[in-house]
């Protein structure tokens, strides 16, 4: 068991149910009902998992999955379909007769029924894919445990250069492609000539953050493999907590930013952590010692490291140096 989990991690008990299935049909040799069996454990249950709501943005992002919006109309339709196909077996059974393509599709009818949006989901994505590739996918998806690159932000200089910065970011392409057509239709209406710029920039979502020294104020910081400083870049937890770590470029010691705010690390290294998840009261003491600082940042900022100078950790407005090249305002 343990040698077919490292290759197929995603492998369960239920498989093996599965699997028992698909060797009886072949027993009793309804092949009918292998090609059914497939159809279902190919097409909803390997990926099925992959669709809830709390994974399905990351997942969208890792496999650069495009055609993730599922029509509420097509929905309708394949729920009518699926249980006036359920009706029509409960129907047969009752008056004691058959239909043998009832009976064929009714699996299929049931899985709509239960999972009208994973079903269509998973098309879509072998469709996009091919079946090789969206499996392969969905195991390396699996495989993703751990602290991980948290998945780049889209900037759109549309809405950055009108002043929109609410909506100058986005966490998909599509939603940045989508703001971009507004901004087009108002260059054109206004008789102006409409160029889009989008591209990637690695971003933290608005909210407040700690900055400061992450020994001070992690438990298990000493967990190097979850925390990794020498990454230098936004990172996401497990839970999908977003966060970005750096290694200060001269070590331990006092860091100014460009407005004289100090950030004191011991460890060498500074964290841009959410608040909320921290020992609050811990980081308020470090803040009024001006070791460490918080903020509140009301829009979706992007974060960088060496942009400004050597070893200049920028992330919105702040901008701490931590090499020896430094300015004040």
């Amino acid at each position: 068991m343990k040698l077919i989990k490292k290759f197929l991690p995603s492998i369960n008990i239920i498989d093996f149910f599965y699997l028992g299935l698909f060797i009886c049909a072949f027993y009793i040799k309804f092949y009918p009902y292998v090609f059914i069996f497939l159809l279902l454990y190919i097409f909803v249950y390997r990926l099925s998992f992959s669709f809830d709501e709390e994974k399905f943005n990351k997942f969208i992002k890792f496999t650069n999955f495009q055609n993730y919006k599922v029509s509420e109309l097509l929905k309708k339709f394949l729920y009518l379909i699926a249980w006036s196909l359920i009706i029509a077996f409960v129907v047969s059974r009752f008056n004691q007769s058959s239909n043998l393509f009832v009976t064929l599709l009714l699996p299929i009818a049931l899985a709509i029924a239960v999972a009208c949006r994973q079903c269509i989901l998973a098309i879509n994505f072998l469709i996009e894919k091919g079946l090789f590739n969206a499996l392969l996918l969905n195991e390396k998806f699996y495989l993703l445990k751990g602290t991980q690159p948290a998945p780049d932000w889209y900037f759109l200089e549309a809405a950055n250069m009108a002043g929109n910065y609410s909506e100058e970011y986005f966490p998909l392409y599509e939603l940045a492609k989508k703001a971009s057509k507004k901004y087009q239709k108002e260059a054109l209406k206004n008789g102006k000539e409409y160029k889009e710029i989008i591209y990637e920039q690695r971003c933290l979502p608005k909210g407040v953050y700690f900055i400061g020294d992450p020994l001070e104020v992690i438990d298990d910081y000493e967990n190097k493999d979850k925390w990794q400083p020498e990454r230098n870049d936004v990172l996401q937890l497990e839970d999908g907590t977003y966060f970005a770590i750096f290694k200060a470029a001269l070590g331990p010691g006092e860091y100014p930013d460009e407005t004289g705010k100090k950030y004191f690390t011991k460890s060498g290294d500074i964290i841009i952590y959410p608040l909320n998840l921290l020992d609050e009261e811990k980081c308020w003491n470090l803040s009024d010692k001006n070791k460490a600082q918080i903020y509140n940042f009301k829009y979706t900022v992007d974060v960088g490291y060496d942009r400004q100078t050597d070893g200049s950790i920028d992330c919105g407005p702040v901008i701490i140096f931590t090499g020896e090249e430094r300015w004040l305002e």
